[in-house]
């Protein structure tokens, strides 16, 4: 009859402390690749939308923490997966199969919001656009991103203008081709160019058409240009929450049926899921980065 091999060790404190520092300068990396678009994005939306939606990405980072200072977790060169640590040392098993249930119900919670408000800030954009206000603004600032395969170039711009309560100053994102844009005006085109071309800019910046929403104003367009900006990196990192619903998905059999052993899928919990997407966030933003 064959006997298992006997499960190493829990990893040592040392080893669960540099596992966690490792999982914190991940997650500084992943916010300094992604902090000029989550800026953007969460001043276009109410402060309830930007809560939710951090909601479950915050939620799936504590799991993952609480495991690796736990030692219910474990990153090394070779794997990722749950140390194998003999079930006296980790409670009953009806214990473990009680948590892992409840917090594969909370991660799945948690995702859902965030796919909800994905779906919710899309709707409301559209809502707003419908409802918008023409005004005529100004320029102010442009910060240029670095260009793409085709030479276009991913560009903030800052712009001021009159609302019904007063002067709102805020930043949108829009995409500059060196060609030709035809949903810019020429006056904006050119300040632009001379702006990316490190040209001396004029005294007055150009007046520019600007629609903006009167229920939040910090959702407004420039020009022709909508928000409809998805650039490859942009539309993997919004399907993320479905990406993590999905592996949810897959690992409900083993967590309802109950933990059988410490190697199985379910054993490793919803740390699991930020240990999988946040490479995959860090690679998409350094897509980003680099204008793709």
């Amino acid at each position: 009859m064959n006997r298992p091999f006997p499960p190493p060790a829990s990893p040592s404190v040392a080893r669960r402390a540099f596992n966690a520092t490792l999982l914190a300068g991940g997650v500084v990396l992943a916010c300094w690749l992604w902090w000029d678009w989550w800026v953007l994005e969460f001043r276009r939306t109410e402060p309830w939308r930007a809560v939710l939606g951090w909601w479950g990405d915050g939620v799936a980072l504590l799991w993952c923490l609480f495991a690796l200072l736990a030692g219910r977790a474990n990153l090394s060169w070779n794997s990722v997966g749950p140390p194998r640590v003999p079930f006296a040392r980790l409670g009953a098993l009806a214990d473990r199969r009680r948590a892992a249930r409840w917090a594969w119900a909370g991660m799945l919670l948690s995702v859902t919001a965030d796919l909800g408000v994905t779906v919710s800030q899309a709707w409301a954009d559209r809502q707003g656009e419908a409802r918008s206000v023409a005004v005529r603004g100004r320029p102010l600032s442009v910060e240029v991103g670095p260009p793409d395969k085709n030479g276009v170039r991913q560009l903030r711009l800052r712009v001021r203008f009159p609302t019904a309560d007063g002067p709102h100053v805020g930043a949108v994102g829009i995409r500059f081709d060196p060609a030709v844009n035809p949903d810019l005006s020429p006056e904006l085109s050119g300040w632009l160019r001379r702006s990316i071309h490190g040209a001396a800019l004029p005294p007055n910046p150009p007046a520019i058409d600007v629609r903006y929403d009167p229920v939040w104003p910090g959702r407004f367009w420039v020009d022709d240009v909508t928000w409809d900006d998805w650039t490859f990196a942009r539309f993997f990192l919004m399907i993320l929450p479905a990406v993590q619903a999905l592996w949810l998905l897959m690992d409900a059999p083993g967590v309802f049926r109950g933990v059988l052993d410490d190697t199985a899928l379910s054993a490793m919990g919803p740390w699991a899921v930020a240990i999988v997407t946040l490479p995959m966030l860090i690679f998409c933003g350094v897509m980003q980065r680099m204008g793709w």
